[in-house]
């Protein structure tokens, strides 16, 4: 049995690590950042409310879920009508390459509101194996005035039996999309301070 303590001193952690098993670095580095996480998705619940996900396909569901499931499925919201956009809240912006990628990206955002994509990230899913992946990224590709003002456009692979599987290109999306979260609490954050 493993078992583990997390001291927290002044300008020090000591870790307390004793068992019959080792428990490495990494894993405790995980555990962490893991809650590090959960933390920074819950202030963005409190502060600016859930996290709205656009998903005008219907039937991809599943990779919507699974995103979600990322995260944590409390901190989000499915939305499937334009209408039902929340302007104060982060928005996600699912886009299924099924056809031409610039068609597809466009038929996404085409009722989002100028205004309302400067704040918002583009999510493209491939659905497609490693080897069918696209060579260059879609932010450079993709281009227009609505793209280039959108906070950022993030690629994913997924493949219904699969899943969002192991690949760099999710672990740099998910990363980036976390980021892209983290960043809209600290800007809520600063502009609840301001008109305080």
């Amino acid at each position: 049995m493993v078992w583990s303590a997390i001291y927290f001193v002044p300008n020090k952690v000591e870790f307390l690590i004793g068992a019959v098993n080792e428990i490495s670095i990494d894993n405790v580095i995980h555990m962490v950042w893991s809650m590090i996480h959960y933390v920074i998705i819950r202030l963005v619940v409190l502060i600016v409310g859930k996290i709205q996900v656009y998903n005008c396909s219907t039937g991809q569901e599943r990779f919507v879920n699974e995103l979600i499931e990322q995260f944590n499925s409390k901190s989000f919201q499915i939305v499937t009508s334009v209408n039902d956009i929340n302007s104060n809240r982060p928005l996600l912006v699912v886009c299924f390459n099924t056809s031409r990628l610039g068609t597809d990206a466009n038929n996404a955002i085409k009722d989002i509101s100028d205004q309302r994509l400067k704040s918002s990230v583009l999510l493209v899913v491939y659905h497609k194996e490693t080897h069918f992946l696209p060579s260059q990224p879609s932010d450079k590709i993709l281009v227009g005035d609505k793209f280039n003002t959108m906070y950022g456009i993030y690629d994913f692979a997924y493949i219904t039996n699969k899943g969002i599987y192991p690949h760099d290109m999710n672990t740099q999306s998910i990363s980036k999309l976390r980021q892209y979260i983290y960043t809209y609490v600290v800007s809520n954050i600063v502009r609840y301070i301001k008109h305080q």
